[in-house]
């Protein structure tokens, strides 16, 4: 369009904020396919609307792994247990790997573990109360078995082999891991 005026990125970011919130979910999702350049941006105004969090059936979007990466990466508000555990296993995969701990590197594999999030149970909501401010601030406690255990599902999320087998000698003894024999041993 000649002549037309090119905005700054501030005012053209805030401006898509406000379209998105005016708009409703289903036509700001349309304003993805406006243009290539505008997915990015209309996915990134979608999320900080906060219009996402009303949604009811978000766990089976397809945008849902993406606004989980967004929440669990965001900085400023508080997060719940869930994913503040989430945050520090992926950092503790990154610091495994040892190669590439940019901020995108983690991006990459925050979002490779909330892909396989809401799969594990389709009839329920289970992450719906992951998006509500805690009312309390838990400590994470990396010596603690839930932690490991979401270790060792991240390690072999990400395929990372070494440290599925490191996992395995840490949490040998755990009675929720399945046997070698291919029983389970549940107290």
């Amino acid at each position: 369009m000649e002549g037309f005026p090119i905005l700054p990125i501030e005012i053209s970011r805030l401006i898509l904020l406000e379209a998105v919130k005016t708009r409703g979910l289903k036509r700001a999702l349309r304003l993805r396919f406006v243009s290539r350049s505008w997915n990015r941006e209309a996915l990134e105004a979608i999320f900080e609307s906060g219009i996402l969090d009303a949604h009811v059936d978000l766990e089976r979007a397809l945008i849902w792994p993406k606004y989980l990466t967004y929440r669990v990466l965001r900085n400023g508000q508080p997060l719940c247990w869930q994913l503040r555990t989430l945050r520090r296993v992926a950092e503790r995969v990154q610091a495994f790997r040892g190669d590439d701990r940019s901020h995108d590197a983690l991006r990459q594999c925050v979002f490779e573990m909330c892909q396989f999030i809401p799969k594990h149970n389709r009839d329920a909501r289970p992450c719906r109360y992951w998006l509500k401010t805690p009312e309390r601030d838990e400590n994470i406690n990396e010596n603690d078995e839930i932690f490991k255990q979401t270790l060792l599902s991240a390690a072999v999320v990400v395929n990372d082999i070494d440290l599925v087998n490191e996992m395995i000698l840490v949490l040998q003894d755990s009675p929720y891991l399945i046997s070698a024999d291919g029983s389970e041993e549940i107290m």
